[in-house]
């Protein structure tokens, strides 16, 4: 069969964690403060020896919709 002649198939749709988000990795909830290509900062928000401060990427990120 030709290629021109099948019907595309959609490209599954892919959450992305966006800035403004909340993470929880463990049971520290962190905030995404920054957010370029694959480069993310994030924030922690429920530490109560001080807030922390993290850089990591897109991909060390839990999947989005998940705990």
């Amino acid at each position: 069969m030709s290629l021109l002649l099948e019907t595309p198939r959609p490209r599954p749709v892919v959450a992305r964690w966006t800035v403004g988000d909340v993470v929880t990795i463990g049971n520290v909830r962190w905030l995404i403060r920054w957010a370029a290509g694959d480069v993310v900062i994030l924030a922690s928000t429920n530490r109560s020896n001080g807030a922390c401060v993290w850089e990591t990427t897109r991909d060390r990120l839990p999947t989005k919709g998940t705990r």
